[in-house]
């Protein structure tokens, strides 16, 4: 396998062996769902504690390159499919661009209040009523995204009657003439909760991707509210930046 340890280096021994393990997987060596070898593999053959891989290994499924499987061991991460940040799409529209199959589950679907915080979003009145959804969304089987969603009923009139397993934006483009077209919010790392973690099939206290959104019309009316619960072993995220003039 070809990884070494220098015991009375000042680097610590899991850091040199999550260092070359990552660079193995950038390399090649590994391929995205390779099985990376036991905790108790590499004890015997470095001469390390199972403590001290186990500390190199959670570190490699913290970046993203590795996934735990339970009952199965430790894996390559799959290729990731990647989402442009500065883009603003639909979920079913990117997962066919993909050439993916979406799906989506339906957990909620209620009609409800505004608080203060979703009126504020929505530029709406505290109270006003609005229509709260919570899906999963899916590529081909796998759970990939948890979402949850406020839309103004005031605006949308009748939205509560369809069943939102289709895409969101093609109900409000064809029954309302409203077009999704832009977003504005922020991006954090969050860690899987229980919920999280049965919806969307992950180890609990894993990492996601967390952002929250309003999306507005190219006139400027809030459309949505969103919270979105992403899987980073499913996707990456790209930018593009440009200095200022």
């Amino acid at each position: 396998m070809s990884i070494y340890v220098t015991k009375n280096s000042p680097t610590p021994l899991y850091y040199q062996i999550q260092k070359q393990l990552k660079q193995k997987i950038l390399d090649g060596e590994y391929a995205p769902n390779d099985r990376l070898p036991s905790e108790r593999e590499l004890s015997e053959e470095l001469r390390v504690t199972r403590v001290t891989i186990r500390r190199a290994i959670r570190a490699l499924v913290a970046e993203g390159y590795c996934v735990k499987r339970e009952g199965e061991g430790i894996f390559v991460a799959p290729e990731k499919y990647a989402i442009d940040l500065q883009g603003f799409n639909g979920f079913s529209d990117y997962a066919r661009r993909l050439g993916v199959t979406p799906k989506t589950v339906v957990l909620e679907a209620r009609v409800e209040n505004s608080g203060g915080h979703v009126a504020e979003k929505l530029a709406i009145a505290p109270g006003d009523p609005v229509l709260y959804i919570k899906r999963v969304r899916y590529l081909e089987t796998l759970p990939v995204i948890l979402e949850a969603t406020w839309l103004p009923l005031k605006r949308w009139t009748g939205l509560e009657k369809h069943q939102f397993t289709e895409s969101l934006y093609s109900i409000l483009r064809h029954e309302y003439g409203i077009v999704a077209c832009r977003g504005q919010g922020t991006l954090n790392i969050a860690v899987a909760t229980e919920e999280h973690a049965n919806h969307l099939g992950v180890p609990l206290s894993s990492p996601l991707m967390f952002k929250k959104a309003t999306v507005f019309t190219e006139d400027g009316v809030p459309v949505e509210y969103v919270h979105m619960y992403y899987r980073v072993d499913v996707f990456e995220f790209r930018f593009e930046s440009h200095k200022e003039q």
